[in-house]
């Protein structure tokens, strides 16, 4: 009898390991869910943010030329060159934003 209840006690646990398991599974899914839906926005949001840094950049706002250097450096534009990015850049330190001008000088020869 003895043996039979020590049996009983393990398939509980074991049942309650597997939903414990479920649950954390199901609350990882959730957190996937919502970490998809925010990449998403955030998609959006720079998409956005690409057509104002790029709409002030050519009225010559210096930091919309840096913002979207920067972002054409980091890849965040879709067909951007590197030229593109030193281009936005020397504008920017043309007029006089300081760390433009040293953007332009440490940006990777090897993007060239």
């Amino acid at each position: 009898m003895k043996n039979i209840q020590q049996k009983l006690k393990q398939q509980e646990e074991i049942k309650q390991q597997v939903e414990d398991a479920l649950k954390k599974l199901n609350s990882e899914n959730l957190n996937l869910n919502n970490n998809i839906k925010l990449l998403s926005q955030c998609t959006e949001e720079s998409e956005q943010a690409q057509k104002w840094f790029m709409l002030s950049a050519e009225q010559g706002n210096t930091y919309a030329q840096y913002n979207l250097g920067w972002l054409m450096q980091k890849g965040e534009v879709e067909n951007a060159s590197p030229y593109a990015a030193r281009y936005y850049f020397e504008l920017a330190c043309k007029g006089g934003l300081e760390k433009a001008c040293f953007a332009l000088e440490n940006q990777s020869p090897s993007n060239f």
